[in-house]
């Protein structure tokens, strides 16, 4: 009897985890940092970074700092890089139904990783 009630426990947790409901968002941010007037800004590659979180009851919550974590994580490819230009970034939150609600969050930013170099464009004379 044990083992029934144990092996009927464990399909329904097995159903319960494929039933999970995942939501997906993003955006496209085209001017995405401000860059000085007067400087030069030299495009070094594409990048792109992966954050995950998870929580139990509650979705997680994405904060300042994950976010200064994950642009860091994006501009750390390519040495000098300053500013991740014309990002975009896709969200994908799910949630596993088991016994208790299980939240798992994923971010993902790709972009342009660029070097910016203030007050250095030679902007001419005028005439």
């Amino acid at each position: 009897m044990k083992k029934n009630i144990a092996l009927l426990m464990t399909a329904v947790g097995f159903l319960a985890f494929l039933s999970s409901c995942t939501i997906t968002s993003g955006s496209i941010v085209p001017a995405s940092h401000y860059v000085y007037p007067n400087s030069n800004v030299t495009p070094l590659g594409q990048t792109s970074a992966t954050f995950s979180k998870f929580s139990i009851l509650f979705p997680p919550k994405f904060t300042g700092e994950d976010s200064e974590m994950l642009f860091n994580q994006a501009l750390s490819r390519y040495p000098g890089a300053d500013v991740v230009l014309d990002y975009k970034t896709d969200t994908k939150i799910t949630m596993f139904p088991i016994f208790i609600t299980l939240w798992k969050m994923d971010i993902v930013v790709t972009g342009t990783a660029a070097k910016m170099e203030v007050g250095k464009q030679d902007i001419g004379k005028g005439k």
